[in-house]
């Protein structure tokens, strides 16, 4: 349970942050990066993408992928899917898996409408209560990046 409270942290941030729309006035620009590292033996791979989806919404993900000597000793995969609402990213799902020699797998399903989220940490399950404006802790970087990016926040 302790995600939820680092979650309901970073809502509060994001919350904050929503008070100044006008700093949300663009659509995010979607790439694809690939990175690869190898030496002695270990390799590392890494995917990290933004994607327009058919239905208008977007998906940022990144994959991850640790090999020692040709084998697989963990992977990561993280994902979120949102909508953009006056340029800024509303939260539809969030998803986490971490697979190898240690396990994890969240999921968080927002309902915008109802400000709720249903959450999912390996076999536990509770809801959270939403403010306006919060988004999930992987799109967050989007947000961090539009704010970042105004004039007036680069002295």
């Amino acid at each position: 349970m302790h995600r939820a409270a680092e979650y309901l942290t970073t809502s509060l941030i994001t919350t904050l942050l929503f008070a100044a729309p006008a700093l949300f006035a663009q659509t995010p620009s979607t790439y694809q990066a690939v990175y690869e590292a190898r030496s002695a033996g270990l390799s590392a791979t890494a995917e990290r993408a933004l994607e327009a989806l058919p239905d208008g919404e977007f998906r940022l993900s990144q994959r991850m992928e640790l090999r020692v000597l040709g084998a697989r000793l963990g992977a990561a995969e993280e994902s979120s899917i949102f909508s953009m609402q006056a340029g800024y990213p509303v939260p539809q799902s969030y998803f986490y898996r971490r697979t190898g020699v240690s396990r994890s797998h969240e999921t968080v399903n927002f309902d915008g409408a109802n400000l709720k989220a249903n959450s999912t940490e390996d076999e536990e399950n509770w809801v959270l209560d939403l403010a306006p404006g919060v988004v999930d802790k992987f799109s967050f970087q989007l947000v961090l990046r539009q704010l970042f990016a105004q004039p007036d926040l680069r002295e």
